[in-house]
């Protein structure tokens, strides 16, 4: 699980990513497939409930590094006042085997 907690004063439209030299299958608009070297890989948004998935390139222009061939597994959504990012990164241990889903706690009382 992969969290991030958010207080926020106001509405704020959030991008948050995970940069993967993996291909990104977009499953649905909570669940997405990464695809690495014959291994598989499912990511599920538990929170917020509007947020969504969008695969994106990571390549970028000189003079940076290129990043040739990078992806970018991204979540949007319009964040309000206290709230949390949760990805659920899961290996495909079974094919259509959806892992437990934990309850989403606020990282402080991890």
């Amino acid at each position: 699980l992969v969290q991030d907690d958010y207080d926020l004063s106001r509405r704020h439209f959030l991008t948050w990513a995970i940069t993967t030299d993996a291909e990104i299958e977009l499953v649905s608009e909570k669940e997405a497939l990464l695809t690495f070297g014959g291994q598989r890989l499912r990511a599920y948004i538990l929170s917020p409930n509007g947020g969504r998935f969008w695969a994106r390139s990571a390549e970028r222009p000189p003079p940076e590094k290129p990043n040739t061939g990078v992806s970018r597994l991204v979540v949007e959504t319009i964040m309000y006042t206290q709230t949390s990012v949760a990805v659920l990164l899961a290996p495909e241990w079974e094919p259509g085997r959806v892992p437990d889903l934990p309850e989403i706690l606020p990282v402080t009382t991890w």
